[in-house]
C-alpha cells in the first residue's frame, strides 16, 4: 500500500519525515526512516511546525507549489505571489527552498480566484481572508463590498452614459475637411 502523505515520527529525540509515496508501509517502528524528506528533498521541522517531542507517528499530508499549482490551475509565479502578500499561509520550505502548503490552501485559491472575478481587489480579499482566520465569517464584509461593486458599477454605467452622449452629438456635426489649417490636427475635435 503506498499513500501521499507525510510520516512523522519520534524517537530518543529525533524526528523523520518521508513521504509515505515512496515507502511502503512499515509493520515494524518507524524509527529507522531516514533523515527528514518530502518528495526526496530535506524538510526542517522546525520550518512546518512540528516539534521533536511529537507523537510516534501523525501523518501530515503537504503539497509542495508544484503540486498547488497543478491542482489550482494557477501558475507558481502568482501562488508565490499570494503567498508573499500573507493571502495563503505555508508551511514553511524544504531544506532546498521549496515552499511546503496544506491542502486546505487549494479551497482559498478557489475563494481568491472567485472573489476576483467579482471584481474585489487582493487587499479587500485580503482583509475578507484577515477576519475568516480570526475565527469569523466574512459574509458580512463580503456583502458590503460587493454592494460597494454594485454602486460603483452604477456610477461606471452613468459615466458611459454621459461619455456616449458626448460622442454621438460630436459625430452628428462631424465634417471630413480636405486640408487644415498648420497649427491644427482635427478641427472637429477643436473646443467650440
Amino acid at each position: 500500500l503506498w499513500e501521499r502523505s507525510l510520516r512523522v515520527s519520534a524517537s530518543k529525540g529525533k524526528a523523520d519525515i518521508k513521504p509515505l509515496h515512496l515507502i511502503p508501509h512499515f509493520t515494524s517502528s518507524p524509527q529507522n526512516l531516514p533523515k527528514p524528506y518530502h518528495h526526496g528533498i530535506p524538510v526542517r521541522l522546525e520550518k512546518i511546525g512540528l516539534r521533536r517531542s511529537m507523537a510516534s507517528t501523525v501523518a501530515l499530508p503537504a503539497l509542495l507549489i508544484g503540486e498547488v499549482a497543478a491542482q489550482s490551475g494557477l501558475p507558481v509565479k502568482t501562488i508565490r505571489y499570494y503567498a508573499d502578500l500573507g493571502l495563503i499561509p505555508t508551511q514553511g520550505r524544504t531544506e532546498g527552498g521549496f515552499r511546503i502548503f496544506a491542502p486546505e490552501v487549494l479551497q482559498r485559491l478557489a475563494f481568491i480566484r472567485r472573489a476576483q472575478s467579482l471584481g474585489m481587489s487582493l487587499e479587500e480579499i485580503g482583509h475578507v481572508l484577515a477576519i475568516r482566520d480570526q475565527g469569523s465569517p466574512p459574509c458580512e464584509a463580503i456583502q458590503e463590498l460587493l454592494l460597494h461593486k454594485v454602486a460603483q458599477i452604477d456610477r461606471q454605467i452613468a459615466e458611459l452614459h454621459l461619455l456616449k452622449q458626448q460622442l454621438l452629438h460630436l459625430l452628428q456635426d462631424w465634417q471630413i475637411p480636405a486640408q487644415v489649417a498648420e497649427d491644427q490636427i482635427c478641427p472637429n475635435l477643436d473646443d467650440p
